[in-house]
């Protein structure tokens, strides 16, 4: 006589959420559908676009500015440091931020390797 066993879970879902210690939880694809409704909604009551956020602030630096600043500031880095860093003056980098100064695409270039990302953010 054989022992009886579980039936196995089929069509099921797994849903991981991250964090200190990951959890796995296996769903049913209705319920799945529901957390992702409900998931769906929170994030786009909660989002606001950047350029909506820092609209004023573009207006007064130009958007490359003030892209660089919050680039620069990230990586805690002052404007001397910055120049340095990109072998140009520290008043270039001043110009560049409060948008009394063109940002060529060499320079986007230059300043896009430190800052590992595209030289088109800022053109």
């Amino acid at each position: 006589m054989s022992a009886p066993m579980k039936t196995p879970r089929t069509n099921q879902v797994k849903i991981i959420i991250e964090g200190k210690k990951p959890e796995l939880f296996l769903v049913t694809p209705e319920k799945a559908k529901s957390i992702r409704t409900l998931l769906d909604a929170d994030r786009l009551e909660d989002f606001i676009p950047a350029d909506e956020v820092l609209s004023e602030l573009y207006a007064k630096t130009g958007k490359s500015g003030t892209v660089l600043r919050g680039l620069r500031v990230r990586e805690g880095l002052t404007q001397e440091q910055f120049a340095k860093k990109i072998d140009c003056p520290q008043s270039w980098v001043s110009g560049w931020e409060t948008g009394k100064r063109a940002l060529g695409k060499k320079m986007a270039q230059k300043i896009a390797k430190v800052f590992k990302t595209d030289y088109r953010i800022f053109l």
